[in-house]
């Protein structure tokens, strides 16, 4: 059985950030981590969306990308003046 994980991109700063859609709308998708005794959380980042969405799925979901379906929203673009 194959989990379905909804995604959208966010382009800025010259690279991407992924966000997962959820029951309360779009929510960035993070990394938690401790750093002297501190728990420290921080966005997803890449400059390419592929490598983006594969750390995503092994990292954050625990799984390989055979075992999960991706329904993929239009992507957002910042820009900087």
């Amino acid at each position: 059985m194959s989990k379905l994980i909804k995604i959208r991109f966010i382009e800025r700063s010259g690279g991407f950030y992924i966000q997962t859609k959820t029951m309360f709308g779009w929510e960035y998708i993070q990394m938690t981590f401790e750093i002297q005794g501190q728990i420290q959380k921080n966005n997803y980042f890449n400059k390419d969306k592929k490598i983006l969405l594969e750390d995503v799925v092994k990292q954050h979901y625990g799984l390989s990308l055979d075992a999960v379906m991706i329904k993929e929203y239009p992507s957002i673009k910042y820009y900087t003046l």
